[in-house]
């Protein structure tokens, strides 16, 4: 049974109920990071960077006098690059995977995003983290302040998300996953069939230990679930660059941890008689450590169980549910 929020109003949001708009062209245009095809606008387009990099303001009849005019010059311009490279792209960060849509979706939040921070007096750009509750439909966005603890940004109502509490199981069962999962660039999707996406990385190592299976389950764009947890476009053009720009700023990875709702005392005596509650127990303590510290734990897997470090000792933490 899916979770169904409120639709923001507002001009701002009007943009995405017209059926032309630019995050339905890139997905067309951009090329395929999976597939590694183009299209021939994309082969057109390279073309004509690489035409531009050869033209010069010499407007000669004759192409060997030309040839001869350009030699000198590439090969001096060769030259500095082959010497350069090494030195300069040791320190170089991955680069980024883009599209027409995350470009867009950058320029149409930038400003809400701005004012948003400076509010708070955070950062475009700054360490992100994740939490997603499902009971209660909500992802929570937090970014890391300049003493070094995590700040809640926002939090974000969920459109939509399928099956019940408790973790994915096998691929098919349209359940979404629970547990603590961690994003990469090479995990950011531009080019997503819902306007935008980062893949959760399930089946984890907790699930493969479990011999759950499933692939490709996202946090994207849209208001349509099969185990994904689906922010509408015009969240997502947030949530999207929020993640992007912190990976571009240095951040190698960030972590998404997925609760079946808020694991307080309160909360699990509900479930007590749950098949999961043995499993949201052993989630408790990683929960309990990001409430305490507000620095998402170091996760690890010890004996086909979550074992959790903090950044205060270097010990496994033990905490008692």
């Amino acid at each position: 049974m899916g979770f169904r929020g409120a639709i923001p109003r507002g001009s701002d949001h009007q943009s995405y109920l017209n059926p032309r708009r630019q995050s339905n062209q890139a997905v067309q245009k951009a090329k395929d990071p999976f597939s590694g095809k183009a299209n021939s606008a994309d082969l057109d387009n390279n073309r004509d960077d690489l035409l531009e990099c050869g033209r010069t303001e010499l407007s000669l009849s004759n192409p060997i006098r030309t040839m001869q005019l350009r030699l000198p010059f590439l090969l001096i311009t060769c030259s500095i690059i082959f010497i350069l490279a090494p030195a300069q792209g040791a320190n170089l960060a991955p680069a980024l995977p883009g599209s027409v849509a995350s470009v867009a979706a950058y320029h149409r939040a930038l400003t809400r995003l701005e004012q948003m921070l400076e509010a708070r007096s955070m950062k475009l750009g700054a360490p992100i983290y994740f939490r997603i509750f499902k009971r209660s439909g909500e992802l929570e966005v937090w970014l890391r302040q300049s003493e070094g603890r995590f700040e809640l940004f926002k939090t974000y109502i969920i459109c939509r998300y399928s099956g019940n509490l408790g973790p994915k199981l096998k691929k098919g069962d349209k359940q979404g996953p629970e547990g603590f999962y961690t994003v990469r660039f090479d995990q950011m999707n531009p080019w997503s069939r819902n306007h935008l996406s980062f893949n959760l990385g399930y089946p984890n190592e907790y699930d493969q230990l479990h011999k759950r299976s499933g692939s490709a389950l996202m946090v994207h764009g849209g208001c349509t679930s099969t185990g994904c947890y689906a922010m509408t476009d015009y969240y997502m053009d947030e949530i999207y660059t929020l993640a992007d720009r912190a990976l571009a700023g240095g951040q190698t990875e960030f972590q998404v941890h997925i609760f079946p709702f808020r694991l307080t005392q309160a909360n699990l005596a509900l479930y007590r008689s749950s098949r999961w509650y043995d499993f949201w127990l052993n989630l408790k303590q990683g929960y309990d450590l990001f409430e305490q510290y507000r620095l998402p734990p170091k996760v690890e897997v010890i004996n086909q169980r979550y074992t959790f470090r903090h950044h205060y000792e270097r010990s496994i933490a033990q905490i008692d549910p």
